[in-house]
């Protein structure tokens, strides 16, 4: 769908007309579970937080400003939304990562369900229970950058950071990480 048509569906939209949101649905619903999936590795509830993003869209869309892109204001909704949901798990809940999330390009052509997919399904679960001890914020960056491959100044422009920011808390992500995953590694 064109940027053109985009706005148009969205000025029907923000005038009331139900019908404009279907095809914005069909555009972007699949990238919107997709990404929640990414932060909880759970298909059912990724299409529940993706539902709940969209309701909070159009609860918001009166406010939205037609001269910006629409997909970043809609991942900032949906980024709100599983936030939200993972403050309401709490803290102790492990996170989940789906096997591919950390595959490379390469991994993806020549899966092999040896030893090495096994132990790789062991370092996911360390992963999941480190990721679990970031902030909120760090777990942002680093899913963003390092599990969903977006460049650190694309990144830093979507959470509307500072892009020295950003870096240093991914560094600082990845250090903590590091350091979790060795102390559990330790405790085996």
């Amino acid at each position: 769908m064109k940027d053109s048509e985009i706005k148009t569906r969205i000025r029907a939209w923000q005038s009331g007309d139900l019908d404009a949101i279907g095809p914005l649905v069909a555009e972007f619903g699949r990238w919107t579970v997709l990404t929640a999936y990414r932060r909880t590795g759970d298909w059912e509830l990724a299409r529940d937080l993706s539902q709940e993003a969209w309701i909070r869209a159009d609860a918001a869309i009166d406010r939205f400003d037609l001269e910006r892109p629409f997909r970043p204001w809609l991942h900032t909704i949906l980024q709100r939304v599983c936030a939200s949901h993972g403050r309401r798990i709490g803290k102790g809940r492990e996170l989940l990562l789906p096997p591919e999330a950390l595959e490379t390009r390469e991994g993806r052509r020549s899966r092999n369900e040896g030893p090495e997919r096994l132990q790789r399904r062991d370092f996911l679960r360390l992963l999941g229970r480190a990721v679990a001890q970031l902030t909120e914020r760090q777990r942002e960056i680093f899913t963003l950058v390092d599990l969903q491959e977006v460049g650190q100044a694309e990144a830093a422009q979507r959470l509307k950071m500072n892009f020295a920011t950003l870096r240093a808390t991914l560094h600082q992500a990845r250090r903590k990480l590091a350091a979790a995953i060795r102390n559990m590694e330790v405790e085996r």
